[in-house]
């Protein structure tokens, strides 16, 4: 039905709304059609109600706004601002070292947790570690840090050990032998205690070549700052003057020329330098004949590393 004048009361009285019982007031009450059906809306004079569902037609799309209607715990709907005061942000509960402020959720600073004292660590105390290989964090012990971090130390300590083959040492004087590589396919040394060793990639970097006699020759494979240290444990059946030398392109790098008394001497010969691929390096010993070199004897190589080319 569209307008109402000139219509009779007693033929539309059906179709209009009124209070139940009472004019408006304070107190709720239903609205009523004119034949006494209740609607799902309540009036009073400073409340609106539904008893039924609320209803709302299309409702223009905003990503700028911030304000949303709420219903409270009493049912009465609230105006809430969704900038200053997130939903959720007072049912986070933060335990320690998390903390969370609002809608921030962080770390608490180190300075305020209780500290752990070194003589306090236990093997099974954990770390938080992220995993690359699953984006996901995970726990490692104490004890698997540091057998980690000890592994990877180890494999980038490169260090060669050329132990000495026994032998007796002619007054012309001779270039070192030494034992074979101790696990490599093509010189193999058959027990760790009388081989020449290698520790982490050394034998990439250092190898032992023929020269003047068999593994007479400390091969550099890579180009790199090297400490090479000697130490020969000498023995003479009397007094003799020894002379010991590392040689490159038959110049002395290091020379020890002394008288050593009858019985054993061990004599410590060290210096850094810096070596390119392919160099070659050998120990000549010169003394009497009764002269010998013992295989407690080692030439130490330790690739210390590729020097700075440039300082800023």
């Amino acid at each position: 039905m569209g307008s109402l004048s000139g219509v009779k009361i007693k033929d539309t009285f059906g179709i209009l709304l009124k209070m139940a019982t009472s004019q408006l007031s304070a107190t709720e009450e239903v609205v009523q059609d004119g034949a006494g059906n209740n609607s799902a809306l309540k009036l009073s004079t400073d409340t609106v109600e539904t008893t039924g569902e609320l209803k709302i037609g299309s409702a223009t799309t905003s990503t700028t706004d911030n304000q949303a209607l709420m219903l409270s715990s009493g049912g009465v709907v609230v105006q809430r601002n969704l900038s200053t005061n997130p939903i959720g942000t007072a049912s986070i509960t933060a335990n320690s070292p998390i903390v969370a402020t609002g809608s921030t959720v962080g770390l608490t600073d180190p300075s305020a947790l209780t500290s752990l004292a070194a003589k306090d660590v236990a093997n099974n105390d954990q770390y938080l570690i992220w995993d690359e290989s699953t984006s996901s964090y995970k726990a490692i012990s104490m004890t698997d840090v540091a057998t980690s971090v000890e592994g990877r130390i180890a494999a980038n300590i490169n260090v060669f050990t050329a132990r000495v083959a026994a032998q007796t040492i002619a007054g012309s004087g001779a270039d070192i032998s030494f034992a074979q590589t101790f696990g490599l396919a093509d010189d193999t040394g058959t027990t760790i205690a009388t081989s020449s060793t290698a520790i982490g990639s050394a034998t990439a970097d250092v190898t032992l070549a023929d020269g003047t006699g068999i593994r007479t020759d400390i091969q550099i494979n890579t180009t790199s700052q090297y400490r090479v240290e000697l130490d020969l444990e000498v023995t003479t059946a009397g007094s003799q003057v020894v002379t010991i030398q590392l040689v490159h392109d038959s110049a002395a790098i290091m020379r020890f020329s002394e008288t050593l008394a009858s019985g054993t001497s061990t004599v410590s010969l060290s210096r850094s330098l810096y070596a390119t691929g392919g160099l070659l390096y050998q120990v000549k010993v010169t003394g009497g004949d009764s002269v010998q070199v013992t295989a407690n004897s080692t030439v130490r190589v330790l690739r210390e590393g590729a020097p700075n080319t440039a300082f800023s």
